[in-house]
This record gives C-alpha cells, structure tokens and sequence, in this order.
C-alpha cells in the first residue's frame, strides 16, 4: 500500500516526502525535505519487489479475504512502475509473470464493473466497497457522475441530486470505434427524464447499477485488471523495437470489444494504437493522465491538451445557456504536469519547495 501511494504522489507531484520509518517526535516533521523522483521509485520498485515475493497469490486466499493485495497486485503495479520509468526490459518480464496466475478477460466487458462479479478473474486490485446498508462503507460514484438536473431519471432516486462531474466530451464519445461494445457501458450520451424528454447531457454510465438505499452504491473502483496488464505489455515490447508478438495482448481487448484484430503495424502507428486502446478499455479508471505523461514529451502534451480546449470551446459538448468561456478556460501550461504543493504544506513546514511554475 506504501508503494500504491507513493506511485500516485511522485506521479501528481513529483518530488514528494520520502517516509519509510515512524517519526520520533513531532518537531521531526518539520524537518522533512522533498526526496527526488529517483530515489521515490527506488523506494516504490523496492516495496513492490518485497510484497511480490512475500503475497500470496489471489488463488490461496480464502473467501473472506478476496479483495487483499496479492502476488499479482503487486507485480501487476511493479510492471507499471517499470513502464512509466521507461525501464521496458524490466516492465516486459514482469508482467509476463502476471500472465502466469491464473488472471484471464471476463467474457461481458460490462460483466467486470457489475457488483455481483466483484473481485472477479480480471480483477488484479479493486478498492473495496459496500452499499445496501449504513455502515459507512459505501461507494457513490454515479451520484458525482450523473448529470446536475437528473435527479433520479438515473441513480433511480428521485430525491436525489447528482453532481455532474466528468462529463464525457465529444473527443472521448468519438474516440470509439463503430461497433465497440465498450462504448455503452462507458457511457452515455444523454438520459430520458420523468417528462419522457431525452436530455443530451453524456455521462459516464461505467458506475452505474441498481441499489437500494439513495446515495449507497455498491461499486468498487478498479485499480489494476487484466485488461491493463495485457496492454501494457504489449507496449512494453512495442517501445523495444516494435510490435513484434505484442499483436496477441492488444488484439484479446480488442476481440472481446467486439473489434477486428490489429496487425502489420509499424512502431509509430502501434504506439498510437495503444494509446487508443488504453483510452477506450480503461476509460473513467483514472489511467489516461498518467498514460499521456507517460507516452508524450511536455512539448507533445502541452500542444494536445490546447488543442483539445480549442476545439471544446469552439464547439462544446454541452450547451452552455449562454455562459461563455473565460480567457483562461481549457488554458494548460507545460509544467501543470505536475500538481502545486498545497500552501498548507509549505506553510506548515518551511523546508519544502513549490513546484516551478505556481
């Protein structure tokens, strides 16, 4: 879970507070400095390295521990460290490990997000949720993601009022191909209300299922599945010279999506093939960030994330009732790649650094 954490932090933030031992006082925190990137996945390839040998794999647990880390879990996150440090030797052997136990696609792409099937064959690691009761251990991502004015024409709870956030724009509505069985499942692209008129407001429909006690969903949020580890492998051998045998793992996402397999690609064109199919098969998981940072230079992504707001504003998916755009709106500037230490943080401790840019 350390690594888990850490992987996310030196990702948002870079430099980040390297602790690997409890402090001996309180004074002691004030006294913490940012470690470098380097030294931070150091840490994270050790701590995942430890727990891949230490975990049992997801088959030895029993039922009343289906959902804990497992072998699998930490090597399928180590391949993912080695792939965003571009160490692909080492994120191609790692996860052709994965490919070892037992981990295989669910039949129904919509079956893998449905909570009766949690913890599934495809699930690697999925944060742990509980709805249909009060216990305080319920998820409500469908009340984030579910149009403002929706009330219950989708959470099923009139009373309810959704938050709108995430809204899917057209760039990702088109990014499907004709025929992709993911697309429905992913999302929406408007929702008929208690007038019977259609309301073309898309959302993402991923989290979306029947429950039983408003604002009490039962979904957990997937962290790594196998879908993942097939594609990253196949982009791990891709970057070290070209698709190669990379073919078998992009076309079985590509076959279940009900897509025609790939092949006779050049490097270049696998690259953007794989992005493509990252985008779409792991679409609202909270990966595209990371995989953008991952595969462009600043250079590269700065120009996409712009061209990206200028086509927004000059044609929104969502009508805006007259409100226009500011100045600054859909404005990215290359080091946004990293997030600002909060002004807590460096208030509170006067030894660590804003990053450049804020």
């Amino acid at each position: 879970m350390r690594a888990y954490y850490y992987f996310n932090l030196v990702r948002y933030f870079g430099p980040v507070v390297l602790m690997t031992e409890p402090l001996e006082n309180s004074a002691e925190a004030f006294k913490t400095v940012r470690s470098d990137e380097q030294v931070v996945y150091n840490q994270i390839i050790k701590d995942l390295t430890e727990a891949a040998a230490s975990l049992p794999a997801r088959s030895e647990y029993a039922a009343a521990d289906v959902g804990r880390a497992s072998k699998g879990a930490a090597l399928g996150l180590l391949g993912k460290v080695y792939l965003t440090i571009k160490d692909y030797p080492k994120a191609e052997l790692t996860l052709k490990e994965v490919l070892t136990l037992g981990y295989a696609l669910v039949g129904d792409y919509a079956a893998v997000f449905d909570p009766a099937r949690k913890n599934n064959i495809e699930s690697l690691f999925e944060v742990q949720y509980q709805g249909g009761n009060n216990l305080g251990e319920w998820s409500s991502f469908i009340y984030a993601f579910a149009p403002r004015g929706s009330e219950g024409a989708i959470t099923g709870f009139p009373t309810s009022r959704p938050q709108g956030w995430n809204i899917p724009t057209r760039s990702i509505i088109n990014e499907f191909e004709t025929g992709d069985l993911r697309k429905a499942v992913a999302l929406k692209e408007g929702y008929t209300n208690a007038k019977g008129e259609f309301i073309g407001i898309p959302f993402v429909n991923k989290y979306n299922h029947p429950h039983t006690i408003d604002g009490r969903t039962d979904d957990n949020w997937p962290v790594l599945r196998y879908a993942d580890i097939l594609l990253m492998l196949a982009e791990a051998i891709n970057e070290q010279g070209g698709p190669g045998n990379a073919y078998q793992y992009i076309n079985q996402v590509r076959t279940r999506a009900g897509l025609k397999s790939l092949n006779a690609l050049g490097q270049e064109d696998f690259r953007i093939a794989i992005r493509h199919e990252r985008r779409v098969e792991l679409a609202f998981e909270n990966d595209r960030w990371f995989d953008l940072k991952r595969a462009l230079t600043i250079t590269q992504l700065t120009a996409l994330m712009n061209a990206h707001g200028q086509s927004e504003k000059a044609n929104p998916t969502v009508d805006r009732s007259g409100v226009s755009f500011s100045p600054n709106d859909y404005k990215f500037d290359g080091y946004e790649a990293f997030f600002p230490i909060p002004d807590r943080q460096l208030f509170l401790n006067s030894n660590l650094t804003q990053n450049p840019g804020y």
